[in-house]
């Protein structure tokens, strides 16, 4: 099973040009500390349009029931 998946843009299915090519693939979901910051040092010409960006995603285990769900939204 391939779980690989490509991040970016994908342009126009009508338009067979590079420019509608610039994605990343990345070979799993699930990233290591090591892939997250191979990302963030990513740089190419190709990929402008792609913005890394870490959203924290820590939650107070000590608060009520939900606090993970409203960290998150």
């Amino acid at each position: 099973m391939d779980l690989g998946d490509y991040i970016g843009t994908d342009g126009s299915l009508l338009h067979d040009v590079p420019e509608n090519a610039h994605q990343l693939k990345i070979e799993s979901p699930i990233l290591l500390n090591s892939d997250l910051e191979k990302l963030r040092r990513f740089d190419d010409v190709r990929l402008k349009n792609l913005k890394i960006v870490t959203l924290p995603a820590v939650f107070d285990v000590t608060k009520p029931h939900g606090e993970l769900e409203r960290s998150v939204e």
